[in-house]
């Protein structure tokens, strides 16, 4: 309840009476002894001097009244009280028409300020639901611009590559993973597969800025490790630069060899159609992007073979609760990828998506 304190004044006989912790919340020693009902209302701020005053004259005349008022403990410390007052009224064989008044008075500044907190906190918290609800469809509309299909078929010659972004519930925070995949004038396929490392609108932003260079990067004839050295160049011109992991690959439409390289990303699966047999590759060396100014990046090649399918993807597909996760995806791969469809990859089961996931699949038929 807080520190509290009460007194009696006795109008007709001119006594009043101060209980112990009346002197100490007022800040008025007890030497002095109690004030007068004068000296009581002084000891107010002039704004509740009013308040007080009208409290105990209607105490005075047998009424009550609860009033809140500012004080300075001591002349110094303001602090908030609330005051209730009530009185007796006159008995009959008195001649004034006042009767003893009763004042209690209690400490509320720690309440107050407990108050205003609490109210500062609701506020705080509204604006951020509105905020978060103006930013999830800030987002989304973001990602429509980056994603304006979740899925995609390409093919050149015996070469064709389908990829699939599996979103989450469109309440559910965004998480970033983005894939495409292009075919480029030269016949040649380019395909891109990442993950950033955050959620929202930091997330949908980073990729609507890394993915239109891609392309124009890979149609301008730029190795994949080059660009993803251009791609680093342009996070660090940010103040803050966001990461990101990324696969970027380019298959030779004649030659069928596919070099790609990575930015801290999982390896890709290549899945040999003769054997059926499915590995992880050896990563080219590089990390993700935005971690290093000065970052290095290299490639490596595989020649593909007919009916061989090369698989990249997000950690959204991997089951977490395998001893070896990638190996457990890459036994679902060659158990579960059809030679010469690639879509069969789109449907090697996954444990529940509770995150996003992308997945490419690049196959060469054998037809």
């Amino acid at each position: 309840l807080g520190r509290f304190g009460w007194c009696e004044w006795d109008p007709i006989g001119r006594r009043m009476w101060w209980s112990p912790g009346m002197y100490e919340l007022l800040g008025v020693p007890a030497r002095k002894g109690p004030l007068s009902r004068t000296a009581l209302v002084e000891l107010a701020e002039p704004e509740s001097r009013p308040l007080l005053t009208e409290a105990l004259r209607r105490a005075a005349h047998g009424g009550q009244a609860t009033v809140d008022i500012n004080l300075r403990r001591g002349g110094e410390e303001l602090i908030r009280l609330r005051a209730f007052a009530a009185g007796d009224g006159p008995r009959p064989e008195d001649t004034d028409p006042r009767g003893t008044v009763r004042l209690l008075v209690q400490d509320i500044s720690e309440q107050l300020q407990l108050d205003v907190q609490l109210r500062r906190t609701q506020a705080q918290a509204s604006a951020q639901r509105v905020r978060l609800a103006a930013e999830h469809e800030l987002t989304r509309a973001l990602m429509d611009l980056v994603y304006p299909a979740r899925s995609f078929d390409h093919s050149s010659g015996p070469l064709r590559v389908v990829g699939q972004h599996f979103a989450t519930d469109r309440t559910a925070p965004l998480r970033g993973d983005f894939c495409d995949a292009q075919l480029l004038p030269n016949g040649d396929l380019m395909l891109v597969v990442g993950d950033m490392f955050g959620s929202g609108l930091t997330a949908a932003s980073a990729v609507a800025r890394l993915m239109p260079p891609v392309v124009a990067l890979g149609i301008a004839g730029l190795a994949p490790e080059a660009i993803l050295s251009v791609l680093n160049t342009e996070l660090h011109r940010l103040p803050d630069p966001p990461l990101a992991s990324m696969a970027l690959a380019r298959v030779d439409h004649e030659t069928k060899v596919a070099t790609w390289a990575q930015a801290g990303h999982l390896p890709p699966i290549l899945v040999r159609g003769r054997t059926a047999t499915a590995t992880a590759l050896k990563p080219p060396e590089g990390p993700a992007l935005g971690l290093l100014p000065d970052a290095v990046f290299s490639s490596r090649s595989a020649q593909l073979e007919p009916g061989d399918t090369l698989v990249f993807y997000t950690d959204g597909v991997l089951d977490r609760r395998a001893r070896d996760p990638l190996k457990n995806l890459s036994n679902k791969l060659g158990r579960g990828v059809r030679v010469g469809e690639p879509e069969s990859a789109l449907t090697v089961p996954t444990p529940a998506r509770t995150d996003e996931a992308c997945l490419v699949a690049l196959s060469y038929s054998d037809d």
